[in-house]
């Protein structure tokens, strides 16, 4: 069975119809988060988010470049990475709790 939709420019099948509004819907929740999204999701602040950027320990997917007078590379964050952060609060603690040891000197 064909569900068909009229519509000003003609009629779409009403599963096309559907599949086009979930990809849109879904589309914007998959792209990478940029770092101002990240600092609410996580709860954390922009000296944190530098820190463990840099030492590896958020992992970032990629960067994107902002033109504006002089190019600004911005870097971005998986969806699913910071998912699984959110999910797990116990891995911020542990990351802040080792960021407040002092550091041991190596010889």
């Amino acid at each position: 069975m064909t569900l068909e939709v009229e519509a000003r420019k003609g009629a779409f099948r009403l599963g096309v119809v559907v599949e086009r509004s979930a990809y849109a819907l879904i589309l914007p929740a998959s792209r990478p988060l940029t770092p101002r999204l990240v600092l609410a999701a996580l709860q954390i602040s922009s000296q944190e988010r530098v820190r463990w950027t840099k030492d590896g320990r958020l992992l970032q997917s990629g960067a994107v470049m902002i033109r504006r007078a002089h190019p600004v590379s911005v870097a971005t964050y998986a969806v699913d990475t910071i998912a699984g952060l959110v999910e797990d609060p116990s891995i911020i603690a542990k990351w802040r709790m080792e960021d407040s040891l002092p550091a041991q000197a190596t010889g």
